[in-house]
Order: C-alpha cells, then sequence, then structure tokens
C-alpha cells in the first residue's frame, strides 16, 4: 500500500491553507453574492461530492474506518440532527447581511483556531 502520511507533515497548515484558499476563491469568484440559500445548499453539495471522494482512501488506504468507528458515528447522528434543524433555522433566521458577516467571521475564526 502507498503510504500518505508520508508526504503530510503539517496537517493544520495544510487545512489553513485549505480554508484560506476556500475563503479568497469563493470572495473572488462571486460565490458569496449568491442568494444564502443557494450558497449553502452548493457548499452541502460540495463537501457531499468531497467526501464521498474521500472515503476510498479513508477505507483502503489509511485504514481508519472500523466498526469501532462506525459505532462511534453512530452515537453522533442525533447531534447531527439537532445541528442541521439549528441551521435551517438560523439561515432562515438571518437576514442575507448578516448572513455574509456571520460565514465571514466564522470562517476567520475557523482559520486562527485551526492555525
Amino acid at each position: 500500500m502507498f503510504d500518505f502520511s508520508a508526504y503530510i507533515q503539517n496537517e493544520w497548515s495544510w487545512a489553513v491553507l485549505a480554508l484560506m484558499a476556500i475563503f479568497v476563491g469563493m470572495s473572488k469568484t462571486g460565490i458569496t453574492r449568491m442568494p444564502k440559500l443557494a450558497f449553502v445548499g452548493t457548499n452541502a453539495w460540495f463537501f457531499l461530492c468531497v467526501n464521498f471522494l474521500k472515503l476510498p482512501f479513508q477505507l483502503f488506504a489509511w485504514h481508519n474506518i472500523n466498526l469501532t468507528t462506525l459505532a462511534i458515528d453512530a452515537c453522533a447522528i442525533p447531534f447531527v440532527l439537532i445541528g442541521a434543524f439549528v441551521g435551517i433555522r438560523l439561515v432562515k433566521f438571518l437576514p442575507e447581511r448578516g448572513f455574509r458577516i456571520f460565514t465571514t467571521i466564522v470562517t476567520i475564526i475557523s482559520i486562527i483556531v485551526i492555525s
């Protein structure tokens, strides 16, 4: 098997670069000018596709999906459902400008926390 971990020295640095690239790319391409529901829906589909593309690596290269991790994931399902419910309510509640400010602040905080 090919060992991907040999090529990843600092995971946090890759995460910071990815978040910064997403943030800059969204602001330059006009994605941030999308209506908030279209923006949220597009991001949901994007991350669904990215996570499905990661699945073969998780199973066959990194071997980090097993019965234990699936059991832990099953325990998280109620929290995921609560988060989805609260998130949908929050998106509908916030006005467009407030939503843009909120997403910008949360993105910046994420970059700072990860780095």
